[in-house]
C-alpha cells in the first residue's frame, strides 16, 4: 500500500520551529495524523496553534500554549446541533454520533 503523500504547510512549521516547544515530537505526530485523515483539510494557524479546516470551515485546532500540554479543539459551528455522543470501538478510536453533514 503507498503512503499518502502529507502536505504540511512551511508557515506552520516555521512557526514550530520558532517555538521550540518542549511536546514538538507529539505535535508532529498529532499533525501527520490530522492530515491523513482527509485529504480535504489545510493546515494553517489560528490562536497561536496549529489548524485544520475544510474551504474555509475551521475542523480541528491544536491548542499547544501554555507549553506543558497540548489540547485538539473539535470546532462543530455555531449553530444549535444535537449532542455528541462519543463510542469506541475494540480499536479504540472514537467515533462520534451525531447527525452526519454532507460534508462527512
Amino acid at each position: 500500500m503507498e503512503k499518502q503523500k502529507i502536505n504540511t504547510n512551511k508557515e506552520v512549521t516555521k512557526f514550530l520551529n520558532d517555538l521550540n516547544h518542549p511536546l514538538r515530537t507529539e505535535i508532529e505526530m498529532l499533525r501527520h495524523l490530522i492530515l491523513e485523515a482527509n485529504n480535504s483539510l489545510a493546515e494553517n494557524i489560528k490562536w497561536n496553534g496549529p489548524n485544520y479546516c475544510i474551504a474555509t470551515e475551521d475542523r480541528i485546532t491544536m491548542r499547544i500554549l501554555p507549553p506543558k500540554q497540548i489540547q485538539l479543539i473539535f470546532h462543530r459551528g455555531v449553530k444549535k446541533q444535537a449532542p455528541l455522543t462519543a463510542s469506541s470501538s475494540t480499536t479504540k478510536q472514537a467515533y462520534w454520533l451525531g447527525k452526519k453533514t454532507t460534508e462527512q
